[in-house]
């Protein structure tokens, strides 16, 4: 099959396979699609060389927000790529609405992150202004967004094929030197043979196998299956910035992050306390589901929307006008 073709329906299959367990055996995910592992793994080796989809790590216990930055005019493109070859901005995205950008940006902790917003972001040529939303609670993050390809029986089969828990990390410990580049690794091929892994971090296959385990168990890194978005049958993004009152925010976020369309939902500290990023098939469902929101959630007020005109960036990865990955910048 050529890379014109893009997915086919076993494709898809593949892909939703490895977001339910992202390192899944080649066997197992063969034995649940009814193909050969061989078949498996030479289509996701092609999905993967192509940029199609591609499995990352994010560290979790991040201090995080969202930025939407105001651009001076004929600056937004440079600027973009500007950010995006910085490992604290982890997505990067141009948006019709109100702001020329928006950002993901990450840090290991509050000041940290303060930094970066008011030394070095608010100071970048083309910066015109920045607005900061803090995120509070991550309540569904786009790992968590599934295909439906599989049957539920063959969901389950994957979920329970996924390795069992080990010795979890203390959360209130940091991140050590050999955790950092596990999840570099990580960050560049989820899926990297344990000796690799093992390799770049410097280490034996054992103690990279019981630390990387131990990582992912506590959630303090979270390995994540993506997928380009034109090939992906919902290509269309839409940031929506709402208000639910201050004692039914989280209740809230968690309904919104129960619809299926929902990639992510986030709770942050400022005039919008709930953000949330959709993905549709088309652009005529974006009134049809901000309908269904109104009925639904009628406590819930969205204040604004944005819909994204290009991804440069994605949790890490590059991406390029056809949607598809080509590089990886990862994570400070």
């Amino acid at each position: 099959m050529q890379d014109s073709a893009g997915l086919d329906e076993l494709d898809l299959a593949i892909v939703h396979a490895l977001q339910i367990a992202p390192r899944a055996s080649w066997r197992l995910t063969g034995e649940v699609l009814g193909v050969d592992a061989v078949t498996v793994a030479r289509r996701w080796q092609r999905l993967q060389d192509t940029g199609l989809a591609w499995v990352t790590c994010v560290v979790t216990d991040t201090s995080a927000a969202v930025v939407e930055v105001d651009c001076v005019p004929g600056s937004s493109g440079a600027l973009a790529n500007r950010l995006a070859a910085d490992p604290r901005t982890l997505s990067v995205r141009h948006v019709a609405g109100g702001a020329s950008l928006t950002l993901l940006v990450a840090a290991a902790d509050l000041q940290a992150l303060s930094a970066y917003l008011l030394d070095r972001l608010q100071t970048l040529d083309g910066v015109r202004a920045a607005r900061s939303h803090i995120v509070t609670k991550l309540t569904a993050e786009g790992g968590d967004w599934r295909l439906r390809s599989l049957s539920r029986a063959q969901q389950r089969a994957m979920a329970a094929g996924a390795p069992a828990p080990s010795v979890p990390v203390s959360a209130a410990a940091l991140l050590t030197a050999l955790d950092r580049r596990i999840a570099q690794a990580l960050a560049a091929d989820g899926r990297m043979p344990l000796t690799d892994i093992a390799q770049h971090a410097g280490v034996s296959v054992t103690t990279a196998r019981r630390r990387m385990s131990a990582l992912l168990d506590s959630r303090r890194l979270a390995l994540r299956c993506d997928i380009s978005l034109p090939d992906s049958g919902w290509p269309i993004t839409v940031t929506f910035w709402g208000q639910a009152p201050a004692d039914q925010a989280e209740t809230t976020a968690r309904a919104l992050a129960a619809i299926p369309e929902v990639r992510m939902c986030l709770n942050t500290a400022g005039p919008h306390n709930i953000v949330l990023d959709v993905w549709l098939r088309a652009l005529s469902e974006i009134t049809s589901f901000e309908s269904r929101l109104v009925r639904i959630l009628p406590h819930f007020r969205i204040a604004d929307r944005n819909v994204v005109l290009r991804t440069v960036k994605r949790i890490g990865r590059l991406i390029d006008e056809r949607g598809r990955a080509v590089g990886t910048v990862p994570m400070s």
